[in-house]
Protein backbone atom coordinates (compact mmCIF):
# COMPACT_ATOMS: atom_id res chain seq x y z
CA UNK A 1 0.00 0.00 0.00
CA UNK A 2 1.28 3.47 -0.93
CA UNK A 3 2.02 5.81 2.00
CA UNK A 4 0.55 9.03 0.57
CA UNK A 5 1.98 11.21 3.31
CA UNK A 6 5.50 9.91 2.72
CA UNK A 7 5.04 10.28 -1.03
CA UNK A 8 3.73 13.81 -0.59
CA UNK A 9 6.79 14.78 1.43
CA UNK A 10 9.04 13.35 -1.27
CA UNK A 11 7.25 15.46 -3.91
CA UNK A 12 7.70 18.70 -1.92
CA UNK A 13 4.08 19.66 -2.53
CA UNK A 14 3.07 23.31 -2.93
CA UNK A 15 -0.70 23.76 -2.68
CA UNK A 16 -1.89 26.40 -5.15
CA UNK A 17 -5.49 26.49 -3.93
CA UNK A 18 -6.50 26.78 -0.28
CA UNK A 19 -7.76 29.31 2.24
CA UNK A 20 -8.23 29.95 5.92
CA UNK A 21 -10.33 32.29 8.04
CA UNK A 22 -13.78 32.33 9.67
CA UNK A 23 -16.74 31.28 7.51
CA UNK A 24 -20.47 31.82 8.05
CA UNK A 25 -21.18 28.12 8.61
CA UNK A 26 -18.12 26.61 10.28
CA UNK A 27 -17.50 22.91 9.82
CA UNK A 28 -15.14 20.68 11.81
CA UNK A 29 -12.71 20.72 8.89
CA UNK A 30 -12.68 24.54 8.56
CA UNK A 31 -9.38 26.38 9.02
CA UNK A 32 -10.14 29.40 11.15
CA UNK A 33 -6.47 30.27 11.63
CA UNK A 34 -3.18 29.74 9.78
CA UNK A 35 -2.26 27.24 12.50
CA UNK A 36 -5.28 25.13 11.52
CA UNK A 37 -4.19 25.10 7.88
CA UNK A 38 -0.59 24.29 8.78
CA UNK A 39 -1.71 21.42 10.99
CA UNK A 40 -3.60 19.84 8.08
CA UNK A 41 -0.66 20.44 5.76
CA UNK A 42 1.54 18.60 8.27
CA UNK A 43 -0.92 15.72 8.45
CA UNK A 44 -0.94 15.36 4.67
CA UNK A 45 2.74 16.07 4.07
CA UNK A 46 2.27 19.35 2.16
CA UNK A 47 5.34 21.58 2.30
CA UNK A 48 3.95 25.00 1.30
CA UNK A 49 0.71 26.68 0.31
CA UNK A 50 -0.48 29.72 -1.62
CA UNK A 51 -3.47 30.81 0.45
CA UNK A 52 -6.15 33.48 0.45
CA UNK A 53 -8.31 34.68 3.34
CA UNK A 54 -11.98 33.74 3.70
CA UNK A 55 -12.91 37.37 4.43
CA UNK A 56 -11.47 38.41 1.06
CA UNK A 57 -13.86 36.07 -0.70
CA UNK A 58 -17.04 36.36 1.34
CA UNK A 59 -16.82 39.78 2.96
CA UNK A 60 -14.37 42.41 1.72
CA UNK A 61 -11.34 41.79 -0.53
CA UNK A 62 -9.52 44.82 0.87
CA UNK A 63 -10.14 43.81 4.48
CA UNK A 64 -9.45 40.13 3.84
CA UNK A 65 -6.21 40.87 2.02
CA UNK A 66 -5.03 42.98 4.94
CA UNK A 67 -5.91 40.21 7.40
CA UNK A 68 -4.05 37.73 5.21
CA UNK A 69 -0.84 39.75 5.42
CA UNK A 70 -1.16 40.16 9.16
CA UNK A 71 -1.95 36.50 9.87
CA UNK A 72 0.67 34.97 7.56
CA UNK A 73 3.48 37.20 8.82
CA UNK A 74 6.26 34.99 10.16
CA UNK A 75 4.84 31.89 8.46
CA UNK A 76 7.38 31.02 5.72
CA UNK A 77 5.36 28.02 4.51
CA UNK A 78 2.31 30.17 3.74
CA UNK A 79 2.37 32.53 0.75
CA UNK A 80 -0.20 35.27 0.32
CA UNK A 81 -2.65 35.35 -2.58
CA UNK A 82 -4.79 38.49 -2.79
CA UNK A 83 -8.39 38.47 -3.97
CA UNK A 84 -8.99 41.22 -6.54
CA UNK A 85 -11.96 43.05 -8.04
CA UNK A 86 -12.18 45.14 -11.24
CA UNK A 87 -10.20 48.41 -11.00
CA UNK A 88 -13.25 50.64 -10.50
CA UNK A 89 -14.60 48.61 -7.57
CA UNK A 90 -14.72 50.44 -4.28
CA UNK A 91 -12.01 50.18 -1.64
CA UNK A 92 -9.29 49.02 -4.04
CA UNK A 93 -6.38 51.00 -5.51
CA UNK A 94 -5.81 51.66 -9.20
CA UNK A 95 -4.28 48.73 -11.14
CA UNK A 96 -0.64 49.81 -11.26
CA UNK A 97 -0.62 51.01 -7.68
CA UNK A 98 -2.39 47.88 -6.50
CA UNK A 99 0.15 45.57 -8.15
CA UNK A 100 3.03 47.63 -6.78
CA UNK A 101 1.45 47.35 -3.34
CA UNK A 102 1.08 43.59 -3.73
CA UNK A 103 4.69 43.07 -4.69
CA UNK A 104 5.85 45.45 -1.97
CA UNK A 105 4.10 43.27 0.60
CA UNK A 106 5.58 40.09 -0.87
CA UNK A 107 2.29 38.96 -2.43
CA UNK A 108 2.98 36.87 -5.54
CA UNK A 109 -0.47 35.59 -6.53
CA UNK A 110 -3.85 37.12 -7.45
CA UNK A 111 -7.25 35.50 -7.42
CA UNK A 112 -10.64 36.49 -8.83
CA UNK A 113 -14.13 35.16 -8.18
CA UNK A 114 -16.03 36.65 -11.15
CA UNK A 115 -19.18 34.62 -10.61
CA UNK A 116 -19.49 35.21 -6.86
CA UNK A 117 -18.41 38.86 -7.02
CA UNK A 118 -20.60 39.54 -10.04
CA UNK A 119 -18.32 40.85 -12.77
CA UNK A 120 -16.98 39.62 -16.09
CA UNK A 121 -13.39 39.13 -17.20
CA UNK A 122 -13.92 40.93 -20.49
CA UNK A 123 -11.33 43.52 -21.45
CA UNK A 124 -13.62 46.48 -20.75
CA UNK A 125 -14.01 45.28 -17.16
CA UNK A 126 -10.66 43.86 -16.05
CA UNK A 127 -8.30 44.75 -18.91
CA UNK A 128 -6.40 47.47 -17.05
CA UNK A 129 -5.82 45.23 -14.05
CA UNK A 130 -4.84 42.29 -16.27
CA UNK A 131 -2.26 44.49 -17.99
CA UNK A 132 -0.73 45.50 -14.66
CA UNK A 133 -0.58 41.88 -13.50
CA UNK A 134 0.85 40.84 -16.86
CA UNK A 135 3.59 43.45 -16.68
CA UNK A 136 4.64 42.11 -13.27
CA UNK A 137 4.10 38.44 -14.24
CA UNK A 138 1.70 37.90 -11.32
CA UNK A 139 -0.24 34.64 -11.89
CA UNK A 140 -4.00 35.15 -11.95
CA UNK A 141 -6.15 32.36 -10.51
CA UNK A 142 -9.73 32.38 -11.85
CA UNK A 143 -12.34 30.65 -9.71
CA UNK A 144 -15.82 30.38 -11.21
CA UNK A 145 -17.21 28.52 -8.20
CA UNK A 146 -17.77 25.24 -10.03
CA UNK A 147 -19.87 22.94 -7.84
CA UNK A 148 -20.48 20.03 -10.20
CA UNK A 149 -18.41 18.54 -13.00
CA UNK A 150 -21.21 19.05 -15.56
CA UNK A 151 -22.03 22.62 -14.57
CA UNK A 152 -21.45 25.22 -17.31
CA UNK A 153 -19.81 27.70 -14.97
CA UNK A 154 -17.00 29.15 -17.09
CA UNK A 155 -17.44 31.87 -19.76
CA UNK A 156 -15.01 30.19 -22.14
CA UNK A 157 -15.00 32.96 -24.76
CA UNK A 158 -14.03 35.45 -22.06
CA UNK A 159 -11.21 33.19 -20.86
CA UNK A 160 -9.95 32.82 -24.45
CA UNK A 161 -10.08 36.59 -25.01
CA UNK A 162 -8.23 37.28 -21.75
CA UNK A 163 -5.45 34.84 -22.65
CA UNK A 164 -5.16 36.29 -26.14
CA UNK A 165 -5.12 39.91 -25.01
CA UNK A 166 -2.51 39.23 -22.29
CA UNK A 167 -0.20 36.48 -23.56
CA UNK A 168 2.43 37.03 -20.85
CA UNK A 169 -0.12 36.79 -18.01
CA UNK A 170 -0.17 33.35 -16.36
CA UNK A 171 -3.89 32.45 -16.21
CA UNK A 172 -4.81 29.53 -13.94
CA UNK A 173 -8.28 27.98 -14.02
CA UNK A 174 -9.23 26.68 -10.59
CA UNK A 175 -11.36 23.62 -9.82
CA UNK A 176 -11.93 22.43 -13.39
CA UNK A 177 -12.89 18.82 -14.03
CA UNK A 178 -13.28 16.24 -16.77
CA UNK A 179 -16.50 17.90 -17.86
CA UNK A 180 -14.39 20.80 -19.12
CA UNK A 181 -11.76 18.72 -20.91
CA UNK A 182 -12.80 19.53 -24.48
CA UNK A 183 -12.87 23.25 -23.74
CA UNK A 184 -9.57 23.09 -21.89
CA UNK A 185 -7.72 21.19 -24.59
CA UNK A 186 -8.90 23.58 -27.32
CA UNK A 187 -7.79 26.59 -25.26
CA UNK A 188 -4.48 25.13 -24.11
CA UNK A 189 -3.53 24.34 -27.69
CA UNK A 190 -3.97 28.02 -28.57
CA UNK A 191 -2.80 29.83 -25.45
CA UNK A 192 0.51 28.94 -23.85
CA UNK A 193 -0.27 31.08 -20.80
CA UNK A 194 -3.29 29.00 -19.72
CA UNK A 195 -2.84 26.53 -16.85
CA UNK A 196 -5.03 24.21 -14.79
CA UNK A 197 -5.09 23.72 -11.02
CA UNK A 198 -5.58 20.03 -10.22
CA UNK A 199 -7.82 19.80 -7.13
CA UNK A 200 -10.89 18.68 -9.13
CA UNK A 201 -9.17 17.47 -12.28
CA UNK A 202 -10.12 13.80 -12.15
CA UNK A 203 -10.43 13.06 -15.88
CA UNK A 204 -9.29 9.52 -16.70
CA UNK A 205 -5.54 9.79 -17.33
CA UNK A 206 -6.15 13.54 -17.45
CA UNK A 207 -2.90 14.62 -15.79
CA UNK A 208 -0.92 12.32 -18.06
CA UNK A 209 -2.75 13.53 -21.16
CA UNK A 210 -2.25 17.23 -20.41
CA UNK A 211 1.43 16.70 -19.58
CA UNK A 212 2.00 14.71 -22.77
CA UNK A 213 0.12 17.05 -25.10
CA UNK A 214 0.91 20.46 -23.65
CA UNK A 215 3.75 19.96 -21.18
CA UNK A 216 3.85 19.42 -17.40
CA UNK A 217 4.33 23.16 -16.80
CA UNK A 218 0.64 23.68 -17.61
CA UNK A 219 -0.56 22.01 -14.37
CA UNK A 220 -0.41 23.25 -10.76
CA UNK A 221 -1.15 20.98 -7.81
CA UNK A 222 -3.97 22.20 -5.55
CA UNK A 223 -6.30 20.79 -2.89
CA UNK A 224 -9.17 23.32 -2.52
CA UNK A 225 -8.92 22.82 1.24
CA UNK A 226 -10.85 23.17 3.47
CA UNK A 227 -13.85 23.03 1.11
CA UNK A 228 -12.61 19.61 0.01
CA UNK A 229 -10.33 17.03 1.62
CA UNK A 230 -6.72 17.26 0.50
CA UNK A 231 -5.85 13.58 0.27
CA UNK A 232 -7.73 12.99 -2.99
CA UNK A 233 -5.66 15.40 -5.13
CA UNK A 234 -2.46 13.98 -3.62
CA UNK A 235 -3.53 10.47 -4.55
CA UNK A 236 -4.60 11.58 -8.01
CA UNK A 237 -1.15 13.04 -8.70
CA UNK A 238 0.75 10.20 -7.06
CA UNK A 239 -1.08 7.55 -9.11
CA UNK A 240 -1.20 9.56 -12.34
CA UNK A 241 1.26 7.41 -14.28
CA UNK A 242 3.58 10.28 -15.23
CA UNK A 243 7.33 10.20 -14.64
CA UNK A 244 8.79 11.22 -11.28
CA UNK A 245 10.30 14.33 -12.85
CA UNK A 246 6.93 15.35 -14.32
CA UNK A 247 5.20 14.63 -11.03
CA UNK A 248 7.58 16.93 -9.21
CA UNK A 249 6.94 19.70 -11.73
CA UNK A 250 3.20 19.52 -11.14
CA UNK A 251 3.56 18.97 -7.38
CA UNK A 252 5.24 22.27 -6.71
CA UNK A 253 8.13 23.21 -8.98
CA UNK A 254 5.83 24.90 -11.52
CA UNK A 255 4.25 27.14 -8.90
CA UNK A 256 7.62 27.98 -7.35
CA UNK A 257 8.89 29.00 -10.79
CA UNK A 258 5.87 31.24 -11.37
CA UNK A 259 6.16 32.97 -8.00
CA UNK A 260 9.90 33.48 -8.36
CA UNK A 261 9.27 35.23 -11.70
CA UNK A 262 6.96 37.88 -10.26
CA UNK A 263 8.29 41.39 -10.63
CA UNK A 264 11.17 40.38 -12.91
Amino acid sequence: MIDLRAKAKELNLFDANCFFGPVSRPQPESFETPADLLAEMDRLGIAEALAYHADARWHSPAQGNELLLRETAGQPRLHACWVLLPPEARALSGPERLVEEMIGHGVRGARMFPREHRFVISEWCVGALARALEEARVPLFLDFDRRHWAEEAVPWDQVAALCEAHPRLPVVLVHESFGSLNYLCALMARHQNLMIETSYFVAHDGIQEICTRYGPERLLFGTAMPTYEGGGPIGNLTLSGVSEETRRCVAGDNLRRLLEGVGR
